[in-house]
């Protein structure tokens, strides 16, 4: 039986993680990484996309993407498939270069954008990459340096000012529940998040908090998602209401 299509969000905002095969590298150099960054500013573009972050790992990226209306499924196919191709020509290859299909969640609140955000920004330094956020192959970079791949404009709308976006990045990574957080080691690794929801939801692709069940679209979030939520806003860093205002409120998307 084949595998049932990854969930769409409802905010049009996504975090994709696309893996190597086996676990295999899929960067041999900076000469790779800057081509899967010029590939992703054209998908962007070609489906009006905008990064909210990314980071390139040595056999990972993670990417945390508004797709709008558009299927996410169409930009990962433009970007990686192609990306493939040229890395096997170069390099010789002939085996696929990504795992069959990516790790995606919808991205369904102000809380948990805040939170992934965060979370990929860190994630070199937290696995020993490098020294620091200020990291060449994150866009924490781009968003102090005012512009990049990463659209600064709506972060900045997000956070509220660049010196809120840093006080908030730096202010601790605790948490008793939080997806994102551990109380005594810090960020949770890529596959320990992958298997926290896959505990939690049963694997399946996260809306609204868990997997899709077509039967609640629409419906309001019941008294224990909403306590849920306010617990993880809570656990994913220090004063986060102050910056988002409402514990779970809407991702807010710019205005023309």
């Amino acid at each position: 039986m084949g595998r049932k299509p990854a969930a769409l969000s409802n905010s049009g905002v996504y975090h994709i993680v696309f893996k190597g095969a086996n676990a295999q590298d899929i960067f041999y150099g900076d000469d790779d990484r800057l081509e899967f960054l010029s590939r992703l500013q054209w998908v962007l573009g070609k489906y009006n996309a905008s990064a909210l972050a990314w980071a390139l790992m040595d056999n990972h990226v993670h990417l945390v993407l508004d797709c709008g209306t558009t299927d996410p499924a169409l930009l990962q196919h433009d970007l990686a498939g192609p990306y493939a191709r040229s890395f096997n020509l170069r390099y010789g290859r002939v085996d696929p270069l990504f795992a069959e299909r990516p790790f995606r969640e919808g991205v369904e609140d102000q809380s948990y954008l805040y939170a992934v955000v965060r979370y990929v920004h860190w994630n070199r330094a937290v696995a020993g990459l490098a020294a620091g956020l200020e990291d060449r192959w994150t866009s924490y970079r781009e968003v102090l340096a005012g512009e990049g791949i990463v659209d600064v404009a709506r972060l900045l709308d997000v956070f509220g000012c660049v010196e809120e976006f840093v006080r908030f990045h730096e202010s601790g990574l605790g948490g008793h529940d939080a997806p994102l957080a551990r109380s005594d080691q810090g960020l949770l690794t890529d596959e320990q998040l992958i298997r926290y929801h896959e505990r939690r939801w049963g694997g399946g692709e996260l809306r609204d908090g868990g997997p899709v069940d077509e039967s609640r679209a629409g419906r309001t979030h019941s008294r224990a998602e909403e306590d849920r939520r306010a617990q993880q806003a809570a656990a994913a860093g220090h004063g986060v209401e102050r910056v988002q205002g409402e514990v779970g409120a809407p991702i807010r998307h710019a205005t023309s």
